[in-house]
């Protein structure tokens, strides 16, 4: 424990007083929820490994991620500060949920809020056939974006900002992913859930919370929703 104490003082300076460490043997993620529970823990924070690798992103941490009642702070890389926080949203219930967690960071830390819905383009059967290519019905894909649209944009009508002075809503037609890691950045922290239903929102905040943990630029927080 000496080591960790010595680095913790090296580290927080005048506040290391406010620090505790601990050191326990047990499998990781068993070990970090049980010392949450037992410590009435709002908040798990989990950074990079040696080698820049995130704490082990298999099975530890998904089981991290899924099994605690908490929310889970990643951090990828040194933490810098953050200008904004980045809120993927599917208007389901739990990911309005993780919205409002959301918008209580940004009012918390006095920065912007970016509520980001993606419509992903619906997938067709190949157009091509024996009389040659068969044009995509346009029409359609652009009346399920406007459909998408006035639903987000009603839902944001509603939704109480509080003291959030810069809230931005955006609708963009792309796959979640790609969507959430472009908008994504060092300094603009993600609020994804962690939990889902069927369909739409088990994509949303299941796998899609799984991949921008793997492959984000950006802090994430796992928002147990």
């Amino acid at each position: 424990v000496g080591w960790l104490e010595t680095r913790i003082a090296a580290r927080f300076g005048d506040a290391a007083d406010r620090v505790h460490g601990v050191v326990a043997l047990g499998d990781p993620s068993r070990v970090v929820r049980r010392t949450a529970e037992d410590l009435g823990a709002e908040l798990i924070v989990v950074g990079p490994r040696h080698r820049g690798r995130l704490f082990d992103f298999g099975g530890a941490q998904g089981a991290l991620f899924s099994g605690t009642s908490c929310h889970v702070w990643s951090q990828p890389a040194a933490f810098d500060g953050v200008d904004e926080v980045l809120a993927p949203v599917d208007l389901s219930p739990r990911s309005m949920r993780s919205l409002e967690v959301a918008r209580d960071v940004a009012e918390t830390r006095g920065v912007g809020l970016r509520v980001l819905y993606a419509s992903a383009p619906p997938q067709f059967a190949d157009a091509a056939t024996m009389y040659g290519e068969v044009p995509s019905p346009t029409y359609v894909v652009d009346a399920m974006h406007e459909a998408a649209r006035t639903r987000f944009e009603d839902a944001m009508a509603e939704f109480d900002r509080r003291g959030v002075e810069r809230c931005e809503a955006e609708v963009v037609s792309a796959e979640p992913v790609s969507a959430i890691l472009e908008a994504q950045g060092p300094k603009r922290l993600a609020g994804l859930g962690t939990r889902g239903h069927t369909g739409i929102a088990a994509a949303i905040f299941g796998g899609v919370t799984y991949a921008v943990l793997r492959a984000g630029k950006g802090p994430v927080l796992a928002v147990h929703a």
